[in-house]
C-alpha cells in the first residue's frame, strides 16, 4: 500500500538526469560497489537517479553528479545491515568505527583501503567538503555521524524485538537511518550557497528539518513494508502500531499516512512562522535569499521523495526477495 498524502509542493526533475544516471553507474562500477548486468538492471528499476534529480532539481551538472554518488552510497550502506550484519550491534559498531575514522582523519592522512564502501566514502567526502565553510563541514560530519550510529540503534531494536520501543523513539532513530539529515545539508552543497550560521540553530529551521525527516521516514515505512515483512525486520512504524495497539494492517498503515500528512502541515506552519520572525526579517538581502533557497530545497525533498515512491521498483511486493539480497558479489564492508 502506497502512502496516500496530499503534497502541496510541485515536483520537477534536474535536467541532467540521463547523463547523471550513466555517470553514477560508472562511478559505482569503478569503486566495485556492484556488478554489471543484474545489479545495473536492479539499479535502473529502483530509479535512484530519478529520486535525487527530483530532490535536487536546481543543482548544476557537476554538483548533481556528486550528490547522486553520495546518495547511492548511503542506500548501499543501508542495505549492508538488512541481513546478518544488522542482527546484532557488533556489525554496525565495527562499520561506524571505520567511517568515523575516515571523517575525522586529517585530510592528507585518510587511510581508505579497508573496504570498498570506505574507499568510495573517501572520494565522496573530499568532494562534498570542497569549497564549503568550516561550520558547514562540521554540520555535515555530525549529520553523517548520526546516520552511521543509527544502524546500532536499529540492531539493538532487533535484539529486543519482544519488547518494542515507543513509536516516538523509533521515529527519532528512523529519521537518522534514512540519511535525510546529511541530504538536507547537501541542499547547500548542491546549490553552492550557505545559510547564515546563526540560522542553523533557529528553532523554526530545526523544526522544518525535523518535519522533512519525519515525512520521509513515515512514507518510507509504508513503502518498505513488503521488503521488511519478507526479511522479518521489526524496524517499521506500521509494525510497531500493530504490536503496541492491536491495529490491523490497513488501520496502522492509514495512521502512518495521516502522521506523514501532519508532518507536511507542521512544515507549512513553521515556514509561516519563520517568514514572520524578526530574525528572518532582519537578515541582509543575500542571506534571506539563501535561506529561501534552503527552504525551497526542503520542499523539493518532500515533493521529490513522494514522487519517487510512485515509480520505484525497490519496494514493490514482487521485488521483496530481490531487495533482501546483496547488490554485489563483492564484499562492500
Amino acid at each position: 500500500m502506497k502512502a496516500t498524502v496530499n503534497v502541496p509542493f510541485s515536483c520537477r526533475s534536474n535536467p541532467y538526469l540521463d547523463q547523471v544516471r550513466e555517470d553514477n553507474i560508472s562511478w559505482m562500477l569503478k569503486h566495485e560497489l556492484f556488478d554489471s548486468g543484474l545489479s545495473i538492471e536492479r539499479y535502473r528499476t529502483s530509479s535512484f537517479a530519478e529520486l535525487y534529480c527530483y530532490v535536487y532539481p536546481r543543482a548544476d551538472s557537476e554538483d548533481i553528479k556528486l550528490l547522486v554518488d553520495f546518495e547511492t552510497f548511503m542506500f548501499l550502506y543501508d542495505d549492508q545491515f538488512a541481513g546478518n550484519r544488522g542482527k546484532t550491534p557488533d556489525g554496525p559498531i565495527d562499520a561506524m568505527g571505520e567511517f568515523m575514522a575516515i571523517m575525522y582523519a586529517p585530510q592528507g592522512a585518510r587511510n581508505c583501503s579497508r573496504s570498498r564502501l570506505g574507499r568510495a566514502f573517501c572520494d565522496i567526502l573530499a568532494r562534498m567538503l570542497t569549497g564549503m565553510s568550516s561550520s558547514w563541514c562540521q554540520q555535515f560530519r555530525w549529520s553523517c555521524q548520526r546516520f552511521f550510529v543509527s544502524y546500532i540503534h536499529e540492531a539493538e531494536n532487533r535484539v529486543r524485538q519482544s519488547e518494542p520501543i515507543s513509536l516516538d523513539l523509533y521515529l527519532k532513530q528512523r529519521q537518522w537511518a534514512l540519511g535525510v539529515e546529511p541530504s538536507i545539508d547537501a541542499i547547500e552543497r548542491g546549490g553552492r550557497f550557505e545559510i547564515d550560521t546563526r540560522m542553523r540553530s533557529n528553532p523554526h529551521i530545526l523544526g522544518l528539518r525535523e518535519d522533512v525527516n519525519y515525512f520521509v521516514a513515515l512514507a518510507n515505512d509504508i513503502d518498505s513494508l513488503p521488503k521488511e515483512e519478507f526479511t522479518g525486520d521489526t524496524n517499521n512504524a506500521v509494525f510497531l502500531l500493530e504490536r503496541s495497539t492491536g491495529m490491523q494492517r490497513g488501520e496502522a498503515t492509514s495512521t502512518v499516512a495521516r502522521m506523514a500528512q501532519e508532518a507536511i502541515a507542521r512544515f507549512q506552519w513553521r515556514h509561516r512562522l519563520l517568514l514572520a520572525s524578526s530574525q528572518y526579517r532582519s537578515l541582509p538581502r543575500q542571506d534571506r535569499t539563501n535561506l529561501d533557497c534552503y527552504v525551497a530545497g526542503l520542499q523539493d525533498w518532500i515533493a521529490g521523495y513522494y514522487q519517487w515512491t510512485k515509480q520505484t521498483g525497490r519496494y514493490t511486493p514482487e521485488n521483496a526477495e530481490r531487495e533482501a539480497t546483496p547488490w554485489s558479489a563483492h564484499q562492500l564492508l
